[in-house]
């Protein structure tokens, strides 16, 4: 089976999140829980003693999805890692580890996991998806622009993509109305259909002239 096509962690908004009974602190915040996600985690990998087993790599990835979907991220985050060092190129993996971090508010640690995932596979749309929303947590709107593009590119029915850009094109513009002048030196209103428009058929100009895999993410 397609990995794509396999369970992907449900979008949550939720705020507080369940107190799991195997940690004490809560604190999304704390620094020191970094070890639970980290890439440095792989380095057991390349321990003599260490051998790969995807079996055991795709039950740790299961055990690490029901966690996540009771809300105890930090646990899912320690299965997925120990999935990770068994399935190192499973890019879902990594897409859900990014969902994970934003739920406990590690922005950047989001990113970067997002990054892994649309490395090891350039033409799934949900890594695009998943990476324009942890590029808005870190404020880059622009960045997640080009993400959403991408992922609306290679998912042009996906309805929430297409939301999710529009509304992304509308916070650009809020930003950089007062700087966009006309020739009298007047604000400019900037067309935001003509703008979707505009974008959308630069995007499957790019489609049509670089095939996705090899283009740089």
């Amino acid at each position: 089976m397609d990995k794509s096509s396999k369970h992907r962690m449900e979008w949550k908004t939720t705020q507080n999140l369940p107190k799991s009974p195997l940690f004490a602190e809560d604190s999304s915040d704390n620094s020191d829980d970094d070890d639970l996600w980290l890439p440095c985690q792989l380095e057991r990998r390349n321990k003599s003693n260490f051998q790969q087993n995807e079996v055991v790599g795709e039950q740790l990835k299961k055990e690490g999805i029901l966690l996540a979907e009771k809300g105890y991220f930090k646990e899912a985050l320690t299965k997925w890692n120990g999935s990770i060092c068994h399935i190192p190129k499973d890019f879902t993996l990594h897409e859900m580890q990014a969902q994970a971090l934003m739920m406990l508010d590690k922005d950047m640690a989001s990113v970067k996991a997002a990054e892994r995932s649309v490395a090891l596979n350039k033409i799934w749309h949900d890594g695009w998806h998943t990476l324009a929303r942890a590029q808005l947590n870190i404020q880059d709107p622009t960045m997640a622009l080009k993400s959403f593009s991408r992922a609306l590119h290679l998912c042009p029915s996906e309805g929430d993509i297409k939301d999710e850009l529009l509304s992304t094109l509308i916070l650009i513009k809020k930003m950089l109305k007062p700087r966009v002048l006309d020739a009298e030196g007047n604000p400019e209103d900037l067309d935001l259909e003509h703008s979707f428009s505009q974008m959308s058929a630069n995007t499957v100009c790019e489609g049509q002239t670089h095939h996705p895999e090899s283009d740089d993410y």
